[in-house]
């Protein structure tokens, strides 16, 4: 590989960040490539955020801020120190994209929170799981440990923002509703051409 590499797979709730993540970074441990995923259950601010959204009055600004600060979790703890001085493949699942989106879909200044996120490096490649809101809708149906603590119209604004982002930022759209192991081909397809595999 020569250095290592940043990449950030992004998406609404349920488009399959989660087992994409696991997916490729399985695949590249089996290649020999040292991996550091992130797993947001398991950092400390997680619990903070999971108990603040049962709670009301959470505000898009505290929910934002606690986003960054789980991340920065992340980067602090072991992927800052990677990055510079490892061989390896930092997959994020969600990064600063995510916390935009929602935020701005909520109203909040996108020069704001550009400005909180700007302590994080822009990734080498970011992959936009693209489903509707209706396919998000049917796959939380009947899960209520699967709710959604945004309504319909705060979801259809936070699609809108990704897809902004995407033609800004290069991303590789990938249609979210395709079987699991189509995306994943899609997805290794690019990060073999970014390892020049």
């Amino acid at each position: 590989m020569g250095k290592s590499l940043l990449v950030a797979i992004e998406g609404l709730d349920n488009s399959g960040k989660s087992t994409q993540c696991a997916r490729l970074a399985d695949t590249l441990r089996n290649r020999n490539i040292s991996v550091l995923r992130n797993d947001p259950a398991s950092q400390c601010v997680h619990e903070v955020l999971a108990d603040a959204f049962k709670k009301p009055g959470f505000s898009p600004e505290r929910q934002t801020l606690l986003f960054a600060a789980e991340l920065l979790e992340f980067f602090d703890a072991e992927a800052f120190t990677a990055l510079e001085t490892a061989d390896a493949v930092v997959i994020c699942d969600r990064y600063v994209y995510s916390i935009e989106s929602y935020a701005v879909a909520q109203g909040l200044s996108g020069r704001w929170l550009r400005t909180v996120t700007s302590v994080f490096p822009k990734p080498d490649m970011t992959f936009y799981l693209d489903i509707s809101v209706e396919e998000y809708e049917r796959r939380i149906a009947g899960d209520t440990s699967r709710e959604s603590p945004h309504p319909t119209v705060i979801l259809q604004k936070v699609r809108q923002h990704y897809q902004a982002l995407a033609h800004e930022y290069n991303f590789t759209v990938i249609d979210g509703q395709q079987p699991i192991k189509v995306i994943s081909e899609e997805i290794l397809k690019e990060i073999n051409c970014l390892l020049m595999l």
